[in-house]
C-alpha cells in the first residue's frame, strides 16, 4: 500500500532521523527537570518558575513541572 515505507522498513535509522524523532521529547523532559530543580532550590518560588518558563499564570507553571495545583 505504501511502497516508500516498505522500502525503508529494513534500513537502519540514521542519526539525523533519530535526532529528529527523539530531540523534542528529550528537550521537553530536560526542561521539566530543570524547572523542577529550580522550584525546589528557590524554596518553591512559583514566581521564579513563572519567570524562567515565561508563563503568565501560577497554575500553568505548576502544571508544567507536574505539581498538583490547589486553589486557595
Amino acid at each position: 500500500m505504501f511502497p516508500e515505507l516498505e522500502a525503508s522498513r529494513n534500513q537502519p535509522l540514521s542519526f539525523r532521523k533519530f535526532d529528529e524523532i527523539v530531540a523534542p521529547f528529550c528537550a521537553d523532559c530536560a526542561q521539566r527537570i530543570g524547572a523542577y530543580e529550580l522550584y525546589q532550590q528557590t524554596n518553591q518560588s512559583v514566581e521564579a518558575l513563572m519567570t524562567v518558563l515565561d508563563l503568565p499564570w501560577e497554575g500553568n507553571a505548576l502544571d508544567f513541572i507536574g505539581k498538583e495545583v490547589t486553589l486557595p
